[in-house]
């Protein structure tokens, strides 16, 4: 996995924040617990806000893909 990788606030109405100081371009996936993909976005920020607010309630799944390194962590929309 990647380290020092921090989503928050977790759970989340809405909006939340992927934090990962590695400078590097980050491929970020957000799939429901069906395994669709509902969102996808790349970005070399260091801390990027992703918006859920327009998804239902419910577990998500946050995968980030970063120096060919792949973690995935779970959030939950309420």
């Amino acid at each position: 996995g990647i380290s020092g990788v921090s989503i928050y606030p977790n759970p989340t109405s809405g909006v939340f924040t992927i934090e990962l100081n590695n400078g590097a371009v980050k491929t970020i996936q957000v799939t429901d617990i069906a395994g669709r993909v509902v969102l996808s976005n790349t970005s070399d920020l260091d801390k990027l806000n992703v918006n859920i607010s327009s998804l239902a309630n419910g577990i998500y799944y946050v995968k980030i893909q970063s120096n060919n390194s792949v973690e995935t962590i779970k959030i939950v929309k309420n």
